[in-house]
């Protein structure tokens, strides 16, 4: 056998050897490190639902319902989250109505609750009768019990179908095999003639393969000018393509780790104030306060200014929610604006009347049509004009009024408020963000309503324009195509 052969051969049986661990070990390694991601996720998502839920227990006696509250959550968060009581009751299951609860067994002889009464937190791979589907499961025992509507809750568990996740692995296996067999075909028709050029590439190639696998998604392969355009340079190229998409996917969900952990945090720290007062007036009622004429009903009101808070925050949050997953269904039309505003300030007069101030509305008399979801731009300017009225102080103005631009309707509303200093501007449009804390919660803002103008207006390809002077008060203008 002619030496040429046999180097020949060497180099394909060294090659299939190389990709083949290669592959062995990013399918090992990978299944091991998505399913060690997901868990770790469960774990934090039962411990920030188990303080959630903690800090939500003191108003289980309000007329506030908390279980559209918890689906909503759990469906942000893409996991499936149950309740259980000390004797393996399911009190609350998010994908379940009320109604459903008492079709569902026990859960006490589940592997994860088991584990958790012995460890504190279970962990459990197994198959949901239910569903004929696989799911990972986290429970955390709590003590002592938490009361919830009237029941004790001694577990949480979160749990989340693997389909997903053997979608990911079953990808990363195709690409694999696709890559491997590509680089074996290479191999075998060019080995003979130029076998030294060949084994470079591929080395590298196994090497930044087996650096993915230990987590260095920065690595890219390099091949030289003279592989340019052949088979080589394009099968690196697209392993190039495949390992950006992979450090685009790790980057995306680190953002929205982060972006997810800020957002519950500051739901949490919103929540907290008015949770607090109401049980704080609560308390006082039920220290003796009740009794006294003179201040019960001033401790009631002030228990029913916080529900109501607490009511516009959560409206608030969905509303948000709805428009940051793209849930939220536009429908663009072209409406009369001079109706629109017109009909828009009649609805907001008693509110700016309440408080001694006057709304112009100065319209042209011209039949001006915009184009746009009419529902969607109502909440805009319905939003802005209440933000006029609760930072301006009384026998203050709002002027309402529009201008045709070249491309389209400039909408402005213009106040006599307090005005914003300069060094807020590029920031109060972010979720929960106060230029004056005590006054907004004074007044009772959410922090989310410029945020809500904010995407609406760039849902309809603008932007919103905000001129203010400290003092004088604040414009806030936006374009409407024509």
């Amino acid at each position: 056998m002619k030496l040429r052969t046999k180097l020949s051969l060497f180099l394909i049986f060294f090659s299939i050897g190389i990709i083949a661990t290669a592959a062995f070990f990013i399918d090992h390694q990978m299944g091991k490190i998505f399913l060690d991601r997901i868990t770790n996720q469960l774990i934090t998502h039962t411990n920030q639902f188990e303080y959630i839920i903690e800090s939500d227990s003191s108003i289980v006696k309000t007329d506030v319902s908390l279980y559209d509250y918890y689906r909503e959550l759990a469906k942000r968060t893409d996991i499936r989250l149950t309740l259980i009581s000390t004797d393996g009751t399911v009190v609350f299951e998010s994908e379940r109505t009320n109604g459903q609860l008492s079709e569902i067994e026990k859960h006490l002889d589940c592997p994860e609750i088991q584990d958790a009464i012995k460890r504190k937190v279970g962990i459990s791979k197994r198959l949901n009768s239910t569903l004929d589907q696989e799911m990972l499961y986290v429970a955390r025992k709590i003590t002592p019990a938490i009361k919830f509507y009237g029941d004790g809750i001694s577990f949480i568990r979160t749990g989340v179908l693997l389909t997903e996740v053997e979608k990911s692995i079953a990808k990363l296996r195709t690409a694999i095999f696709y890559v491997s067999a590509a680089l074996l075909i290479l191999i075998v028709l060019i080995s003979i003639g130029i076998s030294k050029p060949i084994t470079k590439p591929i080395n590298k190639i196994a090497k930044v393969a087996y650096e993915i696998q230990r987590g260095d998604v920065e690595k890219r392969i390099k091949i030289s000018e003279r592989h340019k355009y052949d088979e080589i340079w394009n099968l690196a190229r697209a392993v190039n393509s495949m390992i950006d998409r992979l450090n685009d996917d790790i980057v995306q969900l680190r953002k929205l780790e982060r972006v997810r952990s800020e957002f519950l945090g500051n739901v949490s720290h919103e929540l907290r104030t008015p949770i607090f007062a109401i049980q704080a007036s609560i308390e006082t009622l039920l220290s003796g306060a009740i009794d006294d004429p003179t201040v019960n009903k001033e401790f009631l009101n002030k228990a029913l200014n916080n529900v109501s808070r607490l009511d516009a925050l959560l409206y608030d949050l969905i509303e948000i929610s709805r428009i940051e997953s793209g849930d939220m269904k536009m429908s663009f039309r072209f409406f009369d604006l001079e109706e629109f505003l017109k009909n828009t300030v009649v609805e907001m007069q008693h509110q700016a009347e309440n408080k001694q101030i006057k709304i112009n509305c100065k319209l042209l008399g011209e039949k001006v049509e915009v184009y746009g979801d009419k529902d969607r731009i109502k909440q805009a300017l319905v939003n802005l004009i209440d933000n006029s009225i609760k930072y301006t102080e009384p026998n203050g103005s709002i002027y309402i009024y529009y201008q045709t631009i070249d491309d389209g309707v400039k909408i402005s509303v213009q106040d006599t408020g307090y005005g914003i200093p300069a060094e807020h501007l590029t920031h109060i449009f972010k979720r929960f963000y106060r230029v004056d804390k005590d006054r907004s919660r004074e007044v009772g803002g959410t922090g989310l309503g410029l945020a809500i103008v904010k995407h609406i207006i760039e849902a309809h390809g603008s932007k919103v324009e905000v001129e203010s002077e400290v003092g004088k008060g604040s414009r806030f203008s936006f374009v409407l195509k024509a």
